[in-house]
């Protein structure tokens, strides 16, 4: 074979200038380092070799200078990506993507380089052939990590906790220079022309498509190995043992089986600076913040290092997560105890089960006031890893001291009350719901609509919410009244009214305009609704009393029958249907174009008093589902749907 080097080939059809997969997601309220952490440790524990040790995980951040810089960049053919570099930023199309990297910092001594690397042990390693080909066995986790750019294998943007897809483009979106090496022993010899391959060693840079100074269009997934006309392929064995250790970093290494990536010139992907033991810090808390679950049931172990010095990841004395990481001990040691409530959920016609959720809850009389999720719930299924902490809004009891666990899916599928095959299913379930960084269950889910179930999501996320808050507030189920105050009462939940809202302030969408859907096994049907009200920012909005803006705006629908005229008619079988509201999203975009979802509690069953903005766009997303109504009454009544959208100042502001 040919001596390893960068591999650049010419670029057919369309140019890609902006390496939009590369751009972390910025709508799931989580870091850049949060992101990170999540997608690596998540295929670690997914690249597991065998159901009894433990995956180990191993950080390890370096900073090079003078000789040993040097010689790290002679080992790696660095200076071989120079003009593609140059290009690059000479070009208007593309400079923008190295804004921040100055390729000359590679060629001086006295500018530190940082390295990370990331080792991982008990796993697969990267198993599977060298060469894309058409029937490719699925599971090959060479080629998804290190020949797929930042697409995933079967070419869409879609993607699964651990499968190297997508999201694994947070290695080169926290390296300034967009390289990445890759050295693993396999667990089972792959063979490949006759070699059998038990090592393997590669490299990728992902650059912008550019064209040379010839003007030809060049790619930018550049590969570092041998070059074989078509494709690239890595060193193998021996030869890619003594390329692992030219580069003359330790941690670039596996004791066993496993892989060890090393980013070159390792920034998060954020606008706030960060010095390495800054990020070794930061690491450290986002394994301890959504991997306790694992580490609890000894799955993992992480360890990291900062330029030789180390630092222990303990969950169990991090004053933010220990609470939650010693309730779940206590609801894993008896799933039968006090503070366990079984929750039953059913999936969608199209894949339906009947599984459980189990939520676990802890009071606390006096919280500690720098306690920051407080009133939140850990949601977790399957993989070990906490999806989300979802806050839990109570009006009245912001003194209140709670904690929630929700366990889904396959983590409860042993227990001897739960169907194994029901709980699997779940698990696949809750998984299409979950975006490409998996931060949330979110019924708007594009893969939900294979299965039409983003309504189940909806009342899973529901039925977490309401047990949670039905045991925090020690209160009956319903105490829709009981968090009125006096800006409710300037609406229609017990006072004058306020003014309406003047024509532009409020714009809305019915997104479902009153859809009838049938309850499987029965003679009923239920009615669902949905509204989105676009709100304008405070400075459109007319000034009410003493030339004061108003604070908040109240809105309160009303469903009535009417006759085939449009009519209003009055009938004791269709009054009897009741509606109430089943969720409040309000969305939030800020000028830099991130997306804050906040979840809403309605003031009663059909009344939302919401904020009027301040400069950001803001929408109000409003469900409302109906009581079960029988089939053969339904049909014989056309309904309508009318509302109340009102204005006032806080009283008390």
């Amino acid at each position: 074979m040919s001596e390893p080097k960068w591999v650049i080939r010419q670029k057919y059809g369309q140019m890609n200038y902006d390496r939009s997969e590369l751009h972390t997601v910025q709508s799931d309220n989580l870091t850049a380092m949060e992101r990170f952490v999540r997608e690596i440790v998540g295929n670690c524990r997914d690249s597991k070799k065998d159901e009894k040790g433990k995956v180990v995980v191993r950080f390890d951040i370096v900073d090079l200078l003078g000789d040993e810089k040097m010689k790290f960049c002679d080992a790696g053919n660095l200076s071989e990506l120079n003009d593609a570099y140059r290009m690059i930023k000479d070009d208007s199309n593309t400079k923008k993507y190295l804004q921040n990297f100055n390729p000359s910092d590679l060629k001086d001594p006295d500018k530190p380089l940082r390295i990370l690397t990331i080792s991982d042990s008990n796993t697969m390693g990267l198993i599977g052939q060298e060469k894309f080909t058409r029937n490719m066995e699925k599971g090959n986790r060479y080629l998804a990590l290190c020949r797929s750019g930042g697409m995933t294998l079967s070419g869409d943007h879609s993607d699964q906790t651990g499968s190297w897809g997508y999201g694994k483009s947070v290695i080169w979106a926290n390296s300034e220079t967009k390289i990445a090496f890759f050295f693993s022993k396999l667990s089972d010899y792959w063979e490949e022309d006759g070699t059998s391959i038990s090592m393997r060693l590669s490299g990728s840079a992902m650059l912008t498509d550019y064209l040379d100074e010839n003007n030809k269009s060049k790619g930018g997934d550049i590969y570092f190995g041998h070059d074989d006309t078509e494709q690239t392929l890595s060193l193998w064995n021996d030869k890619a043992e003594t390329k692992r250790s030219e580069f003359g970093i330790n941690s670039f290494n596996v004791d066993e089986t496993g892989t060890s990536i090393m980013i070159v010139g390792f920034v998060p992907d954020e606008e706030k600076q960060h010095d390495s033991n800054g990020i070794a810090k930061n690491i450290k808390e986002a394994c301890e913040k959504f991997f306790w679950p694992a580490i609890i049931d000894e799955e993992l172990e992480v360890n990291i290092s900062c330029d030789g010095k180390d630092l222990q990841v303990q969950p169990e004395t991090n004053k933010n997560f220990a609470p939650f990481f010693y309730l779940y001990k206590k609801m894993r040691e008896d799933y039968e105890a006090d503070i366990v409530t079984h929750l039953d959920v059913k999936g969608p016609t199209k894949l339906p089960f009947d599984a459980k959720i189990f939520l676990g809850v802890k009071k606390y009389e006096n919280p500690p006031n720098d306690f920051l999720l407080i009133n939140h719930i850990a949601k977790i299924r399957g993989n070990k890893m906490v999806i989300q902490y979802e806050e839990v809004k109570l009006p009245g009891l912001s003194s209140t001291g709670t904690i929630g666990i929700a366990l889904a899916g396959d983590i409860i599928s042993d227990y001897e009350k739960c169907d194994k095959k029901s709980q699997l299913l779940l698990d696949k379930f809750i998984l299409m719901s979950e975006p490409i960084s998996h931060h949330k269950w979110d019924p708007d889910a594009a893969k939900l609509k294979e299965v039409q179930g983003g309504y189940q999501i909806t009342q899973i996320n529901k039925k977490i919410r309401d047990e949670f808050k039905k045991i925090a507030v020690d209160f009956p189920e319903d105490h829709t009244h009981s968090g009125a105050t006096l800006l409710s009462k300037l609406f229609h939940l017990g006072g004058s009214t306020g003014p309406p809202i003047r024509k532009g302030e409020i714009k809305y969408v019915n997104e479902i305009s009153l859809e009838k859907t049938a309850i499987a096994g029965t003679s009923d049907c239920r009615f669902f609704h949905k509204v989105v009200l676009k709100l304008e920012p405070k400075n459109k909005w007319q000034v009410l009393e003493n030339n004061r803006k108003p604070t908040h705006f109240s809105y309160e629908p009303s469903f009535f029958p009417v006759d085939e005229s449009g009519k209003k008619i009055r009938s004791t079988e269709i009054n009897e249907l009741e509606f109430s509201i089943t969720s409040i999203k309000k969305i939030t975009t800020s000028s830099d174009g991130a997306i804050r979802t906040d979840i809403i509690t309605p003031q009663s069953p059909l009344h939302l008093i919401g904020e009027v903005p301040g400069n950001d766009p803001t929408e109000y997303e409003v469900a409302f589902e109906s009581k079960p109504i029988k089939k053969t009454v339904a049909d014989m009544y056309h309904l309508r749907y009318n509302h109340k959208i009102q204005k006032a100042i806080d009283p008390e502001l």
